[in-house]
Parts: structure tokens; C-alpha cells; sequence
């Protein structure tokens, strides 16, 4: 075989099909040869390389130019030359045959007609006028298993009519079973050619329905030149869809693959902060409950959640995917970037933080934002410091006023009063005294309290600020702070008035106490006075004469007035709790 030559080979785009084409070139490549092939009609070389092995022979004998007759047959003149006028001819023949019954005379005029011809012309002739009767009564199925769309016999080539309806067309987007709100979208679908490229332009049918059995149809497109189709307003709902393909001689494919797709252009509701409230505090890094309310949607695929703070933004996406759920059991409150919602985390940036959340779903329409709440994550503890008691200072009947001032980098909540018994130590255990609530939270807070001690005493005193996050301050103490309730005084006279009794209790802490007695009778001025030692005893009982007395022997004043009791009662630290009584 070489350049020249006529070969048979199975065709390499479909190897039922076997091809006839002379060899326009050769080249040989690791010991094989490769052959390029040509149809002597064609213009142009195959587009294919055949290798030596795919050579099945090679043609001995020829007819010249039978493919450019071939070629003729598909134009009208050729076609009425070359088909029609030898088969009319050929058909009044025979019925002049018919017409003189004669059997001998017709084998007489065909043996005649046959030593008159030409072999070569008469196969012309023969095979011209039945091929193309061949072709026309057999259909596309017979002529295609002689020949492809264009195939070489002993080197020319034979063209059949295209009957062969293009591939159907593969559905791409969108996705079986998928979801999609209608922006932007656009069906889509693969590039189908021509069979062979027998008629290479190629247009496609659309079809949707809310049905499989596409019964009735919601739409139907006309013939369309490119492989996608926009579909931007339709509504909302679920559809089945297909294509096919169709060639300039309006061979169609079958219908491709149906595909089934949600569309679904409504936004989900917005969802709402649950927890923590608005303008709330905290101390945690993590365990902190973010819940919202759930957003209403046919179709909610989950969660979108933002949080703005000291260490930039970031949102579910950086927050291990799209949330499912509404609410983020282990969140954590701070700069994102990694998944940080694992309980073992830590953060140990104080700062505001503004958080929101809105819905999504399937088709990815979304809410919304939520409106923004704001939390702030405080992990400094208050601080306060007295202004009063001060320490070993004594408090003789009177209230302890306990004040100060809280302070802290955000907030102070409240302010809580403690007291504990003193001998040379503060006792650990403390009672409560009271707490104070900073109604503004404001900081610094200014507190004040007056207590009075349930007995007489020294007394250990602390304050314990908490803020709103929740921090507690380690507590400043008072120590030794004396306070001695006030003595009970009741004087009266006696029954027959001859006689002023004055009666003290509560005494027991106090170390003395001086009297005074005073009181007037026709004019004249008297008083008694003294004082008395305390050597712990809780009460005292003295009783004085109204009157003037020598030993035993007294003589009482009558028109007695402005009778008063005054009594001083000094603690040992020399504090005076003063009582007087009018009589």
C-alpha cells in the first residue's frame, strides 16, 4: 500500500461502519504506518489518522469517477440525468416488452441492448437508476449500513441523505433536586452537534411542567440556537424539566433526562434574639448560650450568625459552617477565622461585642438581619475602698456609718455589706448587713449605710462590689471597729414625790458614768452630782432626796419644778453617750 492506493478500514468515529478512501499521505511512528485518507469528492482530507492495523484491505478494482457521479445525483439535473430519465427510460422499455409478449424478443432486445453497451457504461447505467431507487424505497437504515455521510468505493464517494436525529442533550444546571430562587438563574444544558455533522446547525426545545408526566406543560420554548435559556420569573414551586435536540432537517433527538428543581424566591422570616439580653455582661469565654427564635420557612437550610468585636469580624462561615440549629450551645465571643466553637477554648479579650443572625434556606434567599444586640465580656473585678469607719474607732449609741466608693471598668451592680465579731482577729464567718443596688450602674458608685450592730461589740466590717458581668471584687476589710449601745436611763419620783429614782441598764460595756440631778423649789436652785465607777456590771440603781436631810431626819421640798436626770456614760476609749430625762 502507499500513496495512491485504495483502502478499507473500519471507521474510527464509528467502528460498525466501514470506510473506502484513497491514500493522500503516510507517516510512520514507533514501526507503524499511518495512513491519511481522502474521498476523491471530498475537498478536503480526513480529519482521522488510520493506523496499518485498522486497514482491512486494500481495493484492487475501481470504477473512475463513480463518486462524482454520485455527487451529481444530488443536484436537480444530476438527479433527473442521471436517476429519473434512465429509470423512465428503462421503465417504458419494459413496458414495451410486456406490451408484445413475446419472451423471445425480449431476450432478443436484452441481449441485443447488452452486446451493444459497454460493460463500464452499463453498470453506470444500471446502478444509476436503481441506487437512487434503492435509497428512496430502503430508507436511511439500509443505505446507512453501505455507506456513511460521505463514503469512498473504489475512490469516489457516495452522499445519503441525512435521516439521523443529533444526540440528546445533558442536563446541567440546576442540579437534580435542587433549590434555587429565580435571580439570575438559567437553565443549562450540553452542546450537542449534528450526527456527523450532516446538517451541523442545531437548535433545542424546552419544556417544564409542575408534573413528570409534563401534562400539562407550564412552558414550552420555541426553537433555540444556544444550549441555555434564562428563566428569571418563575414562581415559586416545583418543576420538571428536559430538552432535546433537533438538526436543520428537523431530526430530533428523544428528550433528555428529566430533572426536578424547587424554585423558591421568598425570603425566611427574620429570626430574634433570645439570649443573652441586650446590653447584657458576662465574664465567660465560652459556654455562653446565643439562642434566637426560629425563622419560619417551607425550606430553612439553617443560620447565618455575625459577631462584631475587639477582635474583628466573623461569621458562621468561620464558625465551623452554617448553623442548623437556632442557637450555638458552645460559642464563643471574639475574633474568628478557626472554628472556635469547642468548649476546651479560651479568650482573654474584653471588649463590646455586636452580634446578629439572619435565616437562610435551601434555594439560599435570606432573611433579614436580626436587630443587633450588643454583649460585653468584662473579666476585671470591682474595687472598693472605705471613707468610713474608720478602725478602733468607737461608736457609743449611736449608728455605724458604713461608706465608700465601687469602681470598675464598666459597671457596678451592687454593693453588699458584711460584719464579723472581732477579739484579736476578724472571725471567718460574716454575716450579711445589707446589700445596695446601683440602680444606674453606673461607675464609680458612692455608697453609704447606717448600721446599728445587733449588741455592744468590735466588729469587723467588709464591702463586696459585683458588677454586671458577674465579677467580685476580692473585699477590703474594716477591722476593730467598737460600737457600744446606748444605755437605757428611767427616772421617776417616788410615790409619796419625796424621792427621785433613776434606774440605767445596758451598762456592761462602759467603764463609768457620771450624774447630774437638778431641780428647783421656791425659786432656789438644787442639784446632785457624782460618778461611778463600772467594773462590768450592766446595770445601775440610784435614788435622791427631794428635800434637805441630817442623818436620818429630812425635810422635803414642796413646789418642786424643772426636776431633770442627766446621766454621761463613758466607754473606756473616753467616748460619751449623753441621757437625759425631764420629770
Amino acid at each position: 500500500m502507499s500513496v495512491g492506493s485504495i483502502i478499507a478500514f473500519r471507521s474510527p468515529v464509528d467502528s460498525s461502519k466501514t470506510i473506502i478512501h484513497r491514500i493522500s499521505g503516510e507517516k510512520s511512528e514507533a514501526k507503524t504506518r499511518i495512513f491519511y485518507t481522502k474521498g476523491d469528492n471530498n475537498k478536503a482530507e480526513d480529519l482521522w489518522e488510520v493506523e496499518e492495523p485498522q486497514v482491512l484491505g486494500r481495493v484492487i478494482g475501481a470504477i473512475p469517477f463513480l463518486g462524482n457521479v454520485s455527487a451529481a445525483m444530488r443536484t436537480p439535473v444530476g438527479f433527473g440525468g442521471l436517476v429519473v430519465l434512465p429509470a423512465a427510460f428503462l421503465l417504458l422499455s419494459n413496458i414495451r416488452l410486456v406490451r408484445r409478449g413475446i419472451e423471445e424478443e425480449i431476450e432478443r432486445r436484452a441481449r441485443r441492448l447488452v452486446a451493444g453497451k459497454s460493460p463500464g457504461i452499463l453498470l453506470i447505467f444500471i446502478f444509476s437508476a436503481f441506487s437512487g431507487a434503492l435509497m428512496a424505497i430502503s430508507g436511511y437504515k439500509l443505505a446507512e449500513a453501505i455507506f456513511s455521510s460521505f463514503s469512498s468505493l473504489a475512490g469516489i464517494s457516495f452522499a445519503t441523505k441525512d435521516y439521523v436525529a443529533p444526540p440528546a442533550p445533558v442536563l446541567l444546571l440546576p442540579l437534580n433536586n435542587s433549590y434555587r430562587n429565580t435571580a439570575g438563574m438559567v437553565m443549562d444544558w450540553s452542546d450537542v452537534s449534528d450526527f456527523e455533522n450532516m446538517s451541523p446547525a442545531v437548535y433545542y426545545i424546552y419544556q417544564s411542567a409542575r408534573n413528570s408526566g409534563f401534562s400539562p406543560l407550564a412552558y414550552q420554548s420555541g426553537n433555540l440556537s444556544v444550549s441555555q435559556i434564562p428563566a428569571p420569573g418563575t414562581p415559586d414551586g416545583i418543576y420538571w424539566w428536559r430538552v432535546k435536540a433537533c438538526d436543520t432537517l428537523d431530526n430530533c433527538s428523544g428528550w433528555s433526562s428529566v430533572f426536578k428543581m424547587t424554585i423558591d424566591s421568598t425570603a425566611p422570616s427574620m429570626p430574634s434574639w433570645v439570649t443573652p439580653a441586650d446590653n447584657s455582661y458576662t465574664n465567660q469565654s465560652q459556654n455562653i448560650l446565643l439562642d434566637w427564635s426560629n425563622s419560619t420557612d417551607a425550606n430553612l437550610a439553617g443560620y447565618e450568625y455575625e459577631n462584631t468585636g475587639p477582635g474583628g469580624t466573623w461569621k458562621s462561615v468561620d464558625y465551623c459552617g452554617l448553623l442548623t440549629t437556632s442557637q450555638i450551645p458552645n460559642s464563643q465571643i471574639g475574633p474568628g477565622g478557626t472554628c472556635i466553637n469547642a468548649p476546651a477554648a479560651t479568650l482573654s479579650v474584653d471588649g463590646v461585642y455586636l452580634r446578629m443572625v439572619r435565616a437562610v434556606d435551601l434555594a439560599g434567599n435570606k432573611s433579614v438581619w436580626s436587630a443587633t444586640f450588643k454583649l460585653t465580656r468584662d473579666t476585671v473585678n470591682p474595687t472598693s475602698v472605705f471613707s468610713t469607719p474608720s478602725s478602733g474607732v468607737e461608736y457609743a449609741g449611736v449608728p455605724i456609718t458604713i461608706g465608700g466608693t465601687s469602681t470598675d471598668n464598666y459597671t457596678i451592680d451592687s454593693v453588699s455589706l458584711y460584719y464579723s465579731d472581732y477579739t484579736s482577729s476578724c472571725s471567718a464567718s460574716y454575716s450579711l448587713i445589707t446589700t445596695l443596688d446601683n440602680a444606674l450602674n453606673n461607675t464609680p458608685y458612692n455608697f453609704s449605710y447606717l448600721w446599728t450592730p445587733p449588741s455592744s461589740g468590735s466588729y469587723c466590717i467588709k464591702a463586696r462590689a459585683t458588677d454586671l458581668a458577674g465579677n467580685i471584687e476580692a473585699s477590703p476589710v474594716i477591722e476593730n471597729v467598737d460600737y457600744y449601745k446606748a444605755p437605757t436611763l428611767e427616772a421617776k419620783r417616788s410615790a409619796d414625790s419625796h424621792n427621785v429614782i433613776v434606774d440605767l441598764s445596758g451598762l456592761s460595756p462602759y467603764q463609768s458614768y457620771s450624774y447630774r440631778v437638778t431641780y428647783k423649789h421656791d425659786g432656789i436652785d438644787e442639784a446632785y452630782s457624782g460618778s461611778v465607777t463600772l467594773s462590768g456590771e450592766d446595770t445601775s440603781s440610784r435614788s435622791f432626796v427631794l428635800g434637805s436631810c441630817s442623818g436620818e431626819a429630812c425635810v422635803y421640798f414642796e413646789g418642786i419644778s424643772d426636776l431633770t436626770v442627766n446621766i454621761d456614760v463613758y466607754t473606756p476609749g473616753g467616748s460619751v453617750y449623753h441621757l437625759s430625762q425631764a420629770l
